[in-house]
């Protein structure tokens, strides 16, 4: 929606954007809480390698606002229903993200986990997210 609105002004238009909630942006949005905790919606991960989001970031002089940050994805793990009661801590695993280009830091992050992908599965994620 505001991306759209941006590329018609851009062109000479005068967009109205209408906004179904009390915040801005949609898909991508931030704000905090009556605690003063943030909460985000948006791109699941942005590995700087969507071009036309970085672009848009260009064109509207925010990209040195950008915050490039260390990745980890924490999924929690399957549970034998018995444990199911509060009696045992959850389990969580975690995928940690280097610091290298995507999609590798991506296949370090799946390598590394050791509770979650068999060796094979490890394989057959890791090769899905190399360049064609």
């Amino acid at each position: 929606g505001l991306s759209c609105a941006k590329y018609l002004a851009d062109c000479g238009m005068r967009p109205v954007v209408l906004e179904s909630r009390d915040v801005l942006g949609g898909k991508v949005a931030a704000w905090k809480d009556k605690d003063g905790d943030w909460y985000e919606t948006g791109l699941h991960i942005f590995f700087g390698a969507y071009p036309n989001m970085r672009r848009l970031f260009f064109e509207l002089d925010i990209e040195d606002r950008l915050q490039w940050k260390e990745h980890s994805m924490i999924f929690n793990m399957k549970q034998e229903a018995e444990k199911l009661d509060g009696s045992s801590p959850a389990k969580y695993s975690r995928f940690d993200f280097p610091k290298l280009p995507a999609p590798f830091n991506g296949v370090v992050a799946i390598l590394r986990n050791n509770d979650m992908l068999t060796w094979p599965e490890k394989i057959k994620f890791a090769l899905g997210l190399l360049p064609a």
